[in-house]
């Protein structure tokens, strides 16, 4: 089968791609903390923040992070919607009247699904940049000087590399979640069934299997961005929603007490009633854990990518 994905220029919440275009203006409650209605009837003072697009031009949000988030993080032209592909084969025996057990193999591939890391990072220098070495850590003069009032592009002076990224008037420049991801899953599964009788009914699961993609974030609080935008190749491993072995036991066992059972066939009503017809049902799982993530802090390269 081929499932196809939403697109995801949808908007839900607060729209992507609005950057410039939207503006908040935080409400004083009190200066002091002690009392939060002394603003109620003024509670914006200072006015409104107005957006800076789109009058501005070619200068909405110089010296900021644009696409960082869904909020203004812009729709990439070329995306396409992601599909997966899934598969399976599976093969039925019935051993007695009984008990049944079932083998099969399945897999699934994603492709051109949403990046998950939170965004690519378009502002990012190269490799053959890098070479530069401790040169990239020069302060030079900056041209932005006078055009840009807070962050790094205020100051009179910046690194060499800032200026030598593909967007030198911006502080990142992300992609935010273009579609641009793979996955691969493959997995082996049996079970052995046993239908209820003499009192008893018992399944056994067993699920070897293994999920790799490279592109699996924040869906798991602490998992790894991009090491390298050029190189998203590099990201490929073991998913961070990854559990490779899991055994799952269920059972119902009908206890042989009570009238017309093994044990109790006489019991006067009353005693069968409080100790007869009794069952035992229980559930057991074991599998192996979720993958270990090691993340780093941002730029830790001096490339300016997300790690």
């Amino acid at each position: 089968g081929i499932f196809y994905l939403p697109y995801t220029g949808q908007a839900a919440g607060t729209a992507s791609g609005i950057n410039g275009f939207s503006s908040d203006t935080q409400w004083v409650s009190s200066l002091n903390g002690l009392n939060p209605n002394y603003y109620l009837s003024n509670p914006f003072p200072s006015g409104l923040n107005k957006v800076t697009a789109p009058g501005s031009g070619l200068l909405t949000n110089i010296g900021q992070n644009i696409g960082a988030t869904s909020r203004d993080g812009a729709i990439d032209r070329s995306a396409r919607v992601g599909y997966m592909q899934q598969w399976d084969v599976n093969i039925q025996r019935q051993i007695t009247s009984t008990l049944v057990l079932e083998v099969a193999y399945t897999g699934s591939k994603g492709t051109k699904l949403p990046d998950s890391t939170g965004g690519v990072q378009l502002d990012q220098l190269t490799g053959q940049q890098l070479l530069a070495g401790t040169a990239l850590q020069q302060l030079v003069a900056n041209p932005f000087y006078g055009y840009v009032s807070t962050g790094v592009l205020s100051q009179a002076t910046v690194t060499r590399g800032q200026l030598l990224r593909p967007y030198p008037q911006f502080v990142g420049v992300e992609d935010y979640r273009p579609d641009l991801s793979s996955s691969i899953y493959h997995a082996v599964e049996a079970r052995l069934e046993k239908r209820f009788s003499s009192g008893l009914s018992l399944m056994v699961a067993f699920t070897g299997a293994k999920l790799i993609d490279d592109s699996s974030g924040s869906l798991i609080d602490g998992s790894p961005a991009h090491q390298d935008s050029y190189n998203l190749r590099l990201d490929r491993s073991v998913s961070a929603q990854d559990v490779s072995r899991r055994l799952v036991v269920s059972y119902t066992y009908q206890l042989p007490l009570g009238q017309g059972k093994r044990f109790g066939t006489r019991w006067p009503r009353w005693l069968d009633v409080v100790a007869g017809n009794w069952a035992v049902n229980g559930m057991t799982t074991y599998s192996t854990g979720l993958p270990l993530a090691i993340t780093n802090a941002q730029n830790n390269s001096n490339s300016f990518s997300n790690v």
